[in-house]
């Protein structure tokens, strides 16, 4: 009875496979022998067959030519692939059985290389740092043709194509690497998908592409990153779509956003408040102009006041300016006020600027006036570098400012400089945790500096776990680190650790300055949620919990 139901089968797997007209056959069970390290799953997954599928040869024929391509990608060149022994399942079902066999020569070959106008082979070779006498193991096959597809995207050929053509015995094993440069990408034409508000022009402008001559994945990568940095730009792709045309295709958010932090202090057993307030509207006529509105108010009565404009310039000119009206108040003490002036010159990952600045101060109503009036003006050039991805939380990359500025006043007889630079680093750890470190230097050359002259740290954004703008002096700096943990692309949890370092007199430094603590920000229907709790260390050890610093916000866009 067994034999004669194996017999049936058979039969009807010769009828169908004959004439293909009296019942189809399905595929049922998918299985491979003869070769060692690498996982059936995986040689089935590569196959590109799936269980169920209806038998046919030229399912077949492809199923083996996609197993020798994945098989060279490994670096398994001699591989033997024979057609799949067919085994009757079921009525109507067919198992296939891959029998593969692998013998090498050689495990050496020499490279060569066709198919080139670009390079010649020689260049090539130079290039690639490559030997055309030498032997190289077929394991570095791989490697050597991704470095030459890596050499031609560098030059601006996006388009290339590099395969294996042949393994061909001559007397040694030779490779012949075949090269399909296409064309350079030399962009004439954008395509622009997503933008409402945004003007074409401005994407153009913000992605830094307009004095590109040279497109490269690289290019592209960084154009994404300065677009989606923008916070009214929630995602970005550029890629090209032929040899002279580029897409960007962008994804919009809201461009109007007001945040606003409360802070608590505990000053003399007495809970303090201080809060700051920023308001932005961006992207003005969707041309990325912007008006910025900040105040900021601690406990000891000292409150900021501050109104700015951005200007994005004229596209085709890569040349932006900001303008700064700001007021300072310290009780009934003094009044500071400042009007500044940045036009600054943009390239892809870098600005460069001047800073042309005016002040002036004046006493408060607090009678008799401890100040005198004076009246200040400054120049400064500055430099900014940013490449980092991620947008509102990045997980990659770096920025890094520098500024250098000269004052002089009515009361001074020369000039003295100020230095300010910052570094912010992102650097991916595993999985979703990100570790940030930052770093924020100010040196004002003029120690005998008065207290509105001097720089100020603590509280949110300097030091955390210390009172807001705590210490003052005319050399100061802070580190922040951070071990983040996104939570998407725009929340993230965070512990964190601060330390502070204040110039005193006679070129001495305070450096026992630390704040410990966490944080997170989270993005809910209202806006963006922030929390931080800190202690500072005082007195040779970390304040109480109770007697920790907390900073609530949140940001809403509209």
């Amino acid at each position: 009875m067994v034999f004669f139901q194996s017999r049936h089968c058979f039969l009807t797997l010769f009828f169908c496979l004959s004439f293909g007209l009296i019942l189809a056959i399905n595929i049922g069970n998918i299985s491979f022998q003869g070769i060692s390290g690498i996982e059936e799953t995986e040689l089935f997954k590569a196959s590109g067959l799936q269980k169920g599928q209806e038998y046919n040869p030229e399912l077949i024929s492809n199923a083996t030519s996609n197993l020798y391509k994945y098989l060279q990608n490994k670096g398994r060149y001699f591989v033997w692939i024979s057609s799949p022994e067919l085994i009757p399942e079921d009525e109507g079902t067919v198992s296939l059985l891959f029998k593969m066999q692998e013998k090498a020569p050689s495990d050496e070959v020499k490279i060569r290389f066709q198919g080139m106008q670009y390079f010649s082979e020689a260049k090539l070779f130079q290039l690639l740092l490559l030997s055309p006498e030498r032997n190289y193991h077929l394991n570095q096959l791989s490697r050597i043709m991704q470095q030459t597809l890596s050499l031609y995207q560098s030059r601006g050929y996006l388009f290339t194509k590099v395969e294996l053509d042949s393994l061909v015995w001559e007397e040694a094993l030779s490779a012949y690497i075949g090269i399909d440069e296409g064309k350079p990408l030399r962009v004439k034409n954008y395509i622009f998908k997503g933008n409402k508000v945004t003007k074409d022009k401005t994407l153009l402008h913000l992605s830094g592409l307009e004095n590109i001559d040279l497109i490269t994945p690289e290019v592209l990568t960084q154009a994404e990153e300065n677009i989606q940095r923008k916070s009214y730009i929630r995602n970005c792709n550029v890629e090209p779509v032929n040899e002279n045309t580029l897409l960007i295709n962008i994804e919009e958010g809201k461009m109007t956003y007001l945040e606003g932090v409360l802070g608590m202090n505990r000053i003399n057993e007495e809970l303090k408040l201080s809060g700051q307030i920023r308001l932005q509207f961006l992207n003005l006529w969707g041309t990325d102009r912007a008006i910025k509105l900040f105040w900021k108010q601690i406990p000891t009565s000292n409150s900021e006041l501050s109104l700015a404009y951005h200007e994005s310039g004229i596209p085709g000119i890569p040349i932006a300016g900001d303008i700064e009206l700001y007021r300072a108040q310290q009780d009934s003490t003094w009044i500071k006020t400042r009007g500044s002036l940045e036009i600054y010159y943009q390239m892809l990952k870098h600005s460069l600027g001047i800073e042309l600045a005016t002040e002036s101060l004046n006493p408060g109503a607090r009678r008799p006036a401890i100040i005198n009036k004076e009246k200040a003006q400054s120049i400064g050039a500055f430099w900014n570098y940013s490449n980092y991805a991620g947008g509102v939380n990045p997980y990659k990359g770096m920025e890094m400012k520098f500024l250098y500025r000269l004052t002089g006043s009515n009361l001074t007889k020369h000039l003295y400089g100020a230095t300010e630079a910052g570094v912010k680093g992102y650097i991916p750890v595993k999985n979703r945790f990100v570790g940030f470190i930052g770093a924020e230097i100010r040196n004002l050359e003029n120690k005998n500096a008065e207290l509105w002259q001097q720089y100020k740290m603590g509280g949110y954004g300097t030091l955390r776990g210390y009172y807001e703008d705590e210490f003052s002096s005319f050399r100061l700096a802070w580190i922040n680190y951070e071990l983040r943990y996104r939570l998407n692309p725009d929340s993230r949890i965070y512990l964190l650790f601060d330390q502070g370092f204040l110039g005193k007199e006679k070129n001495k430094l305070k450096t026992d300055l630390f704040g410990l603590g966490f944080g997170m920000k989270i993005n809910t229907r209202l806006g963006i949620l922030g929390l931080e709790y800190a202690l500072g260390y005082r007195d040779k050890h970390f304040a109480n919990l109770d007697s920790g610093m907390i900073h609530l916000g949140l940001d809403v866009a509209f």
